[in-house]
């Protein structure tokens, strides 16, 4: 080992005595570059071909050694370093010839740094990195000094080290060996109007605190003020700062020899210590600061004094729910660059630290930015450094002032009780159409003149993906006691909700810990005359069954004019021998070409693709409408961008001429012989598959209404577009097979596939997804009956990917 650390004594070194040699080469031989030694007072020390990536196996073979006259000491100044994270390193070395030298080890990006040597040599060595693409390197400046120093620390005579350099280095002795037993004092002191910066490369203090610690003293007015002890300890990259010209660094040890105790310490003159809210050193993973609450302060790094090269520090401000927040810089002087592209400041705003991507401004040179106000209650602030140039950085405060987003309902944690009357008026979720911040509650007491009804339409609503513990909630009146209108949550909502006296009460709660991603709900109230008929089709009940003989129907809310863009269908089914007679008692809805906006559109049968009796518009009643079968289709359809009253129709049943009936028990009905509709699965298809593209469809069984006489497979692909909000709902408009014990004959089962719901992370929102229905048909294994089975609920499948498997056995 102690040859190893004489190596660079030896003849065979590079001798520098300029500038212009003292680099570490890869034409130079192994031995070249391991005993570089610079004795000029000043120069330059960089890594291989910087301020290019340096060649990892040249890196390790290098060692500069810098020697100054007795008498004087170095100061080495790193002006850049880079070097990856973890890997490469430097070694400094205080002391060089001696078996276990005193060191420190500098790694990773650091802003620039000063170091000064104990004596008049400093020795830097490289070493290879592992498993990390190397680093830019490092550039340094070293100058020569005088020392100004006296005294030698000797534990046992509790001696005292007096140093007056502008800097220096200093340790226990022997650091890291064992200094001996007793106390050692170093009293530093600098240039009056001057104040010290001391920081522990290393630092080790064993327990009880009473017999070994370090203690600084500011001894400024010849008085001693305790700055800071440490005990039990093992530190580095510690800063202490004095308070005047001079500090007084006492070590106490009272342990024995197999204790690790002492420390590597180096201080440094400066002008003024860095505020309390300046940025000292980066997050170790690159994390911001969160500064939180309604107001504060921060600054560049180590401001007032002039920020170090390759400086990186970053803020994340976050005010309350329901403010904003607006910055004001103070001081601004950075380096002046084309596009900020060198020094520079970079604001952006966002629902989180993580998400604020939205740029708000990036600034250098000398002018003082205007003042920034966010919309947003999150802030992130950036400050980067490159590595030339140190100028006096900045500084900044910030303020929180009310959010006009957050509309009425403003705080978090209570109940926003908010009055609304009137003949119109609005009520949304706090900051919509952006995310609703947590634990916000919001009550909208509604209520409207004497002898009127209040008409709640929601226009917007997406309080999450899934439904969780934020609702809204609409009752009757208005207390939390009156009677519960609706209760929505995640995504499903109606599009107009409508009271029974001249109150509604509304409340939008969301939780407390639940992650929130909806943009929340938007709705307006106006003041009606009257309520939808029974009869008519509402946001409740947009799909309806009749069965009656007799019966009526009419448009979206009826006698209200249709505002929403809506679609309502009406499945009339009577007795198989008899027909339906519809009759409009009322016309009136908007007049386009072709009827392409608001229209009725009636099919004689169940579905939409079946024949297409007539589609009307404009203000002339249709005439009256008999079907051909006991089924009949009305498909109201409504864009909400006009307002007209709609219609009113009534219907009854007549019966069926009596061969009608014969050719129904002959499975031969009407003039036309029964064939397979035209979107049901046949022979020429099943083994194909059906490709559907549109939102909505229908699925039916082999050769629908013609009984089933073979064995075969039939697959339907549909094809949607991606969205984290996709909900298929399968509805059995008929149903008719076999009874059995436990439906061991003919049955209908479906399955959720949830194990592939977690794929949905693998597309991009833009891209189509494939959502699979099966549906497989056999033969049935003995005569088929007609027993008629209960009719299943309508079912609602949630998952992302969907397979439904539907056996006739």
């Amino acid at each position: 080992m102690k040859a190893l650390y004489n190596r660079i004594t030896d003849t065979i070194g590079i001798n520098c005595y300029s500038n212009i040699c003292g680099a570490c080469l890869s034409k130079n031989s192994l031995d070249e570059n391991r005993n570089i030694v610079l004795k000029n007072p000043s120069g330059v020390i960089t890594s291989p071909e910087y301020p290019s990536s340096y060649p990892r196996e040249l890196i390790k073979q290098c060692f500069w050694k810098i020697l100054a006259p007795e008498g004087n000491i170095l100061r080495v100044d790193f002006l850049s370093f880079r070097l990856p994270p973890y890997g490469t390193c430097l070694t400094i070395f205080f002391t060089i010839n001696r078996r276990i030298p005193t060191q420190t080890r500098v790694c990773g990006l650091k802003p620039s740094f000063l170091l000064y040597s104990m004596t008049n040599e400093i020795g830097i060595e490289g070493s290879e990195g592992y498993g990390f693409e190397p680093g830019q390197g490092f550039m340094a400046n070293y100058t020569t000094i005088p020392a100004e120093s006296s005294g030698v620390c000797i534990p046992s005579n509790n001696t005292t080290v007096h140093m007056e350099a502008e800097g220096m280095t200093f340790a226990t002795p022997g650091f890291p060996l064992y200094p001996g037993k007793g106390q050692c004092n170093w009293n530093i002191s600098v240039s009056e109007g001057n104040l010290i910066k001391l920081t522990f490369l290393s630092l080790f203090t064993g327990t009880p605190c009473d017999y070994s610690y370090v203690e600084i003293f500011d001894t400024a007015n010849s008085t001693r003020t305790s700055l800071k002890k440490f005990c039990d300890v093992a530190h580095s990259d510690v800063e202490v700062y004095s308070r005047g010209s001079s500090l007084l660094v006492t070590h106490v040890n009272l342990l024995n020899a197999s204790t690790t105790v002492g420390f590597l310490a180096t201080y440094e003159t400066v002008k003024s210590i860095p505020a309390k809210y300046a940025c000292a050193k980066s997050d170790k993973y690159g994390l911001p600061k969160t500064l939180r609450g309604t107001d504060g302060e921060f600054a560049s790094y180590q401001f007032p004094l002039s920020y170090s090269n390759d400086a990186k520090c970053s803020w994340t401000i976050e005010v309350p729910a329901g403010f904003i927040v607006n910055l004001t810089f103070h001081t601004f002087e950075l380096q002046k660059s084309r596009g900020c592209a060198a020094d520079y400041v970079e604001i952006k705003q966002g629902k989180s630290y993580l998400l604020a991507d939205e740029l708000l401004g990036r600034f250098c040179g000398s002018s003082i930015p205007a003042v920034i106000q966010s919309n947003r209650s999150v802030v992130r602030v950036d400050f980067v450094a490159d590595s030339s140039g140190r100028y006096p950085g900045f500084h900044a405060s910030f303020k929180a002032v009310p959010d006009p987003a957050m509309g009425p309902c403003k705080t978090q944690g209570i109940d926003n009780v908010i009055p609304l009357s009137g003949k119109t008026g609005r009520l949304f979720s706090p900051l919509y159409p952006e995310t609703f911040p947590n634990d916000m509650r919001c009550t909208w007491i509604i209520s409207v003149p004497e002898g009127h009804f209040v008409k709640l339409r929601i226009t917007s609503f997406l309080l999450a993906y899934v439904c969780k513990q934020t609702t809204l909630e609409i009752r009757d009146g208005q207390s939390s006691s009156s009677d519960l209108l609706r209760n929505f949550c995640g995504s499903s909502f109606e599009r107009s909700v409508f009271s029974s006296g001249r109150h509604l009460w509304v409340r939008f709660h969301s939780d407390k810990d639940e992650f929130l991603y909806g943009t929340g709900f938007d709705a307006f109230f106006e003041m009606v005359s009257q309520l939808p008929a029974p009869f008519s089709c509402t946001a409740g009940n947009l799909i309806i069954k009749l069965k009656s003989e007799t019966g009526t129907l009419a448009s979206y809310n009826y006698p209200l004019p249709s505002d929403d863009s809506v679609e309502c269908i009406w499945s009339i089914s009577v007795d198989t021998d008899s027909k339906i007679v519809l009759s409009f008692e009322f016309f009136n809805v908007s007049q386009t070409s072709h009827c392409s906006e608001d229209y009725v559109e009636v099919q004689d049968g169940w579905f939409s693709t079946s024949d297409l009796v007539g589609k009307y518009c404009g203000g002339e009643k249709p005439s009256q409408i008999t079907s051909d079968s006991w089924n009949l289709r009305v498909a109201f359809k409504s864009s909400g961008k006009t307002k007209f009253p709609g219609f009113k129709a009534t219907y009854k049943t007549k019966k069926a001429p009596s061969r009608m009936k014969t050719e129904q028990r002959n499975g031969t009905f009407g003039k036309r012989a029964p064939v397979p509709a035209p979107f049901s699965c046949t022979a020429q298809n099943s083994h194909h598959g059906i490709e559907l593209k549109s939102k909505t469809g229908i699925l039916v069984s082999y050769n629908y209404p013609v009984p089933v006489d073979d064995s075969v497979m039939c697959m339907w692909s549909i094809n949607v577009d991606a969205d984290y909000n996709i909900r298929l709902v399968l509805s059995f408009d008929f149903f008719n097979l076999s009874q059995a014990p436990d439906c061991s004959e003919d049955y209908v089962e479906a399955s959720r596939a949830q194990s592939l719901r977690v794929q949905i992370t693998e597309y991009a929102q833009n891209q189509v997804l494939r959502y699979l229905l099966w549906l497989e048909l056999q033969k049935p294994k003995c005569p088929v009956t007609t027993n008629m089975m209960f009719k299943p609920w309508q079912v609602q499948l949630e998952q992302m990917f969907v397979a439904v498997l539907v056996t006739i056995t």
